[in-house]
């Protein structure tokens, strides 16, 4: 799904139930999976759209660690993801975000805000880069490896993750 064609705006996806999306030109949440041993494909993915509202509806695999899970894309600058399920959600980001409460906060006004569930970990380094060869059998070290912010939404009371992003108009 993309917001527009303007630099910086909003542009997601899913894989197999694992969600990216990229805000303000730079990766705001990259839902973590080892690329060499990917989670099973996802039995239903809908798409849907009208006017300027697009939706992608996904059910879960059984290693998907959600029952649900919802992506609308509200243009021309929102992101919402809404997923039902008893597990957290780890990913990653790029760059240094601003850390208050249940939101992240770059430079240029871009955040991602926790509107349902909690924001329970933050590791400023936490997520490295993993350089992998030989069909995933060969793991190589990197003397420069590169390191991004790790993070993790805990589900609400009712089982439930929702969040926002948004970019600055």
């Amino acid at each position: 799904m993309r917001a527009s064609y303007r630099p910086k705006g909003i542009v997601a996806g899913v894989r197999r139930g694992k969600v990216l999306v990229h805000a303000g030109g730079r990766a705001v949440l990259v839902e973590e999976w080892d690329a060499h041993k990917p989670p099973a494909a996802v039995p239903g993915l809908g798409l849907s759209e009208e006017g300027g509202l697009t939706c992608v509806d996904c059910s879960a695999s059984a290693d998907s660690g959600f029952a649900t899970q919802r992506l609308e894309l509200r243009r021309p600058d929102r992101l919402v993801l809404s997923r039902t399920g008893a597990r957290p959600m780890r990913f990653w980001c790029q760059g240094a975000p601003v850390f208050d409460k249940d939101t992240l906060t770059w430079g240029d006004g871009t955040c991602l805000h926790v509107t349902c569930g909690t924001l329970s970990m933050l590791d400023p380094e936490g997520h490295e880069s993993r350089k992998v060869v030989g069909m995933g059998k060969l793991e190589c070290v990197d003397p420069s490896p590169r390191r991004h912010p790790l993070v993790e939404v805990a589900p609400g009371a009712d089982a439930t993750i929702s969040l926002e992003v948004a970019t600055p108009r």
